[in-house]
């Protein structure tokens, strides 16, 4: 311990910021396994194994050395009971609410419908009807199996094991297993571990349920299994990646705002991106955005002894003739509110205000890894809202990029401004976009409205606006669709400037929309709105901090993207 706080110190006295290969650590594939394996591996060691299905049998219990057939014990119990078994002991791993066991002999276990039914365990369900219900409920099969992956990654943990070997029942989901896997690697995530490059690891193995034996009492054993189907694998491959860029969103939103300054943030990308074939980075310092008439970014990090930066990254697709998608994140890395200064408990997590700009920069990682046809282009604007006598006031009136003047009504409504200037950077740069999203920690009001689990959408595109939230729901990065409400604009006139920055009463978030809107220049949009935090423990996220919201909704929209680019 007393180590680990020596490097914490050390770090925070260095001026550059060190972010961890999450692609490199974490969930991993053993060597020892490749995917033309016929048969389960004898464990050298003891190893955690999972018997994951819809079904109402399961199993999860440590394998010691030795013939695995032999080691298995499946116990009949509903998918959120779960059976963790070490030194003759049985552990509930029930989802949400823990329940214990304590001695009860799983070779034993009690087989009347009243103490099953006293249990939870509900007899005469199908898979389907299963499925349905979760829905019924609110949840989804990827969410339910991606929270319960947490537990494990807890036992695997607490019990100092390495090793995880998993048989899927050849019908569960695939939407269920992408919900393991990535909640398998979500629930590897500390940060003080992982601030000094030491993230817990260990290696999964992954195996399709074969023929089972006969029934012994409560007993089943695994006679033959074989590999993962290779459809199923590449599924796995591709959540995996996604899971990995999405701890990357986690990492950079969770260091403190000393270390995470504004050039820290650009070069901290730009070193992860080196030496990448298909990759450009450029970061535009005080002078180029001088150039580039990008006044409210200056404005917005005026008063700051962090100046502000830009940062743009293109990653080149694999078909030209496909027009780009931008992203944009918004990245405050602090924000005090400036002259309009935030009360002490609303500033105390301003350090997340760069979620946007964190989980496109996430976005940009994860593309670098596999091919889209369509190249993208990533828009950083960043900036920290500091309280000085440089600070910018309310009545200030400052010219845009897009040559609109933007009367200063609140200084605490910042976000909205440096991604003015970067929505301009976007919808006029060559060559035109197909799309432009902006993701950004903008209003406190979308968070009334949602709550911290659930985005707002905001689009002048139905069409864009449906399929994103349906790609964002698929994968349980939750998503609603919210209105333009174009009355509202008329609340943002001004009688000194085109418009202000915004304006009073209810409406916030449908307002930072609309003022948004106005620099698109028509081309097709979608605004995200996030929380982008965890305000405590919660599923496969085994600590309070940054989410990576938005990651796998927008890779998960963009791969749906790709594959209508078939059609063209």
């Amino acid at each position: 311990m007393k180590d680990s706080t020596r490097r914490t110190g050390q770090r925070a006295r260095n001026a550059a910021v060190v972010v961890p290969d999450f692609f490199a650590s974490g969930v991993r594939w053993p060597e020892a396994q490749p995917e033309t394996q016929a048969k389960v591996p004898v464990p050298t060691k003891p190893a955690l194994h999972l018997w994951l299905g819809m079904s109402r049998e399961s199993v999860v219990g440590i394998v010691p050395p030795g013939p695995l057939r032999e080691q298995v014990i499946c116990v009949p119990q509903r998918l959120k009971h779960w059976f963790f078994v070490h030194g003759g002991k049985c552990y509930g791993l029930a989802h949400p609410l823990p329940v214990s066991y304590g001695d009860l002999n799983v070779a034993k276990a009690p087989k009347s419908s009243q103490t099953r039914a006293k249990m939870g365990v509900r007899s005469g369900r199908s898979t389907g009807e299963f499925v349905d219900s979760l829905h019924s409920m609110g949840s989804t099969v990827f969410s339910q199996f991606r929270d319960l992956a947490g537990a494990v990654v807890s036992q695997l943990d607490s019990h100092g094991l390495d090793t995880l070997v998993v048989t899927v029942d050849k019908e569960l989901p695939s939407e269920a297993l992408r919900g393991f896997i990535f909640g398998l690697e979500m629930a590897c995530y500390r940060f003080k571990p992982a601030v000094n490059g030491q993230i817990f690891s260990f290696a999964l193995s992954l195996h399709q349920q074969g023929a089972l034996g006969e029934r012994k009492g409560n007993k089943k054993r695994i006679v033959e299994n074989s590999a993962i189907d290779r459809a199923w694998l590449s599924v796995v491959k591709q959540t995996l990646l996604q899971a990995k860029a999405t701890q990357f969103a986690r990492h950079w939103t969770n260091l403190p705002p000393n270390w995470l300054t504004p050039l820290n943030f650009a070069q901290s990308l730009k070193n992860l991106c080196a030496r990448q074939k298909r990759v450009e980075i450029e970061i535009w310092d005080q002078a180029r955005l001088k150039k580039e008439r990008m006044n409210l970014l200056l404005a917005v990090g005026q008063s700051s002894v962090h100046p502000p930066c830009f940062l743009k990254i293109t990653i080149a697709g694999t078909k030209k003739s496909l027009k780009k998608i931008c992203l944009i994140g918004k990245g405050v890395t602090f924000d005090t509110g400036g002259l309009d200064l935030k009360p002490s408990n609303a500033m105390r997590l301003m350090k997340k205000d760069m979620g946007g700009a964190a989980a496109v920069a996430a976005v940009a990682l994860w593309a670098n890894k596999i091919s889209l046809k369509r190249s993208l282009e990533v828009l950083i604007p960043l900036a920290e809202n500091a309280v000085g006598s440089r600070a910018q006031r309310p009545s200030d009136i400052v010219c845009s990029r897009a040559n609109l003047n933007v009367e200063i009504h609140n200084t605490d409504a910042e976000g909205r401004l440096i991604l003015a200037d970067a929505l301009d950077v976007a919808v006029t740069s060559a060559p035109e976009p197909h799309l432009v999203i902006d993701v950004a920690t903008l209003t406190g009001a979308i968070k009334v409205a949602l709550g911290s689990a659930v985005a707002g959408a905001f689009s002048n595109s139905k069409d864009v606006e449906q399929s994103f939230t349906a790609a964002a729901n698929q994968v349980a990065d939750w998503a609603w669709g919210m209105p333009l409400f174009q009355p509202y604009r008329a609340q943002l006139v001004s009688p000194f400037a085109h418009l202000v920055n915004c304006v009073d009463g209810f409406g916030g978030a449908i307002t930072a929309a609309l003022f948004l809107e106005r620099f698109v220049a028509g081309k097709q949009w979608l605004h995200l709105d996030i929380y982008g935090w965890k305000d405590g423990a919660e599923g496969c996220y085994l600590e309070a901090g940054g989410s990576g919201q938005g990651v796998m909704a927008l890779t998960e929209f963009l791969l749906a993207e790709d594959a209508k680019s078939y059609l063209f």
